[in-house]
């Protein structure tokens, strides 16, 4: 599969990295309520991939 190596790096973040990587961004950029939203997608498009590569 073509995104194979791209999805076995994302396959290793965990909630908490995501979380780390996000808060990265500067207050000004993002509000707490759009930060908290993008780990929550991600997290949750993240469980989907999987999903996915499961079938």
């Amino acid at each position: 599969m073509y995104f194979q190596p791209a999805l076995t790096i994302a396959k290793r973040l965990t909630h908490e990295k995501i979380v780390e990587i996000v808060n990265r961004v500067p207050n000004d950029w993002m509000t707490e309520i759009t930060k908290k939203f993008t780990v929550d997608l991600v997290c949750y498009n993240l469980s989907k991939l999987e999903e996915l590569e499961n079938e």
